[in-house]
């Protein structure tokens, strides 16, 4: 889950984390609040029933990414251009025997699922959130490789979640491609999103 230590930024970063856990917004700086605090230190995980008056929205999602004739089946998690929010994704879980690859894009036409909701069930059903779910296919692989694995051809018991802490900013997205074509694999999602400020789009 999102952690203190996300926000950064010393005694701001951590006013407005604790201004996010207690539903206050544009909370500024308070130099004589907490001038020695270090931005080293560390506060742990936020807890998930302080996520969303935080400003955080959590997301747990799976689906079978379907076999297309001729090309590499992928699904992943898409955080849209102009979105305005950072997304990060958290873990994922594969069933289905073969080799597969990691790949964070920065363009990408994917088939978007509509379906997603925050796991916090306090959320109203009709905030979906920014970002999506995507799934599709391609007749060649795109995008940098990040990591590569395999899965067993039979498994003996539940799929351990594989954690994958990969922060997308608007207009990328990070999926996972079977390497062989016209297959089919069962995949879940863990990420979060929490709205961007304009200064995290860069580093100096």
């Amino acid at each position: 889950m999102p952690e203190f230590n996300e926000l950064g930024g010393g005694a701001l970063g951590l006013n407005e984390a604790l201004g996010r856990i207690l539903g206050m917004e544009k909370l500024g700086p308070a130099p004589t609040l907490a001038p020695e605090i270090s931005p080293s230190i560390d506060l742990g995980r936020l807890p998930d029933e302080w996520a969303g008056p935080a400003g955080y929205k959590i997301f747990l999602f799976g689906a079978i990414a379907s076999a297309v004739a001729g090309e590499l089946s992928y699904s992943g998690i898409s955080n849209p251009a102009g979105s305005n929010v950072l997304v990060v994704v958290e873990a994922f879980m594969l069933e289905g025997a073969g080799t597969y690859t990691l790949r964070f894009r920065v363009t990408d036409t994917p088939t978007v699922d509509a379906g997603v909701i925050p796991r916090d069930l306090r959320w109203p059903a009709a905030q979906v959130g920014t970002s999506h779910f995507i799934s599709g296919a391609e007749a060649a692989a795109t995008g940098a490789a990040m990591a590569r694995f395999s899965t067993p051809a039979a498994a003996t018991a539940m799929p351990a979640w594989t954690a994958c802490r990969v922060v997308l900013a608007p207009g990328t997205n990070v999926v996972i491609e079977h390497g062989t074509v016209n297959t089919a694999f069962t995949n879940n999602w863990l990420w979060w999103e929490r709205r961007l400020r304009a200064e995290e789009l860069s580093f100096q």
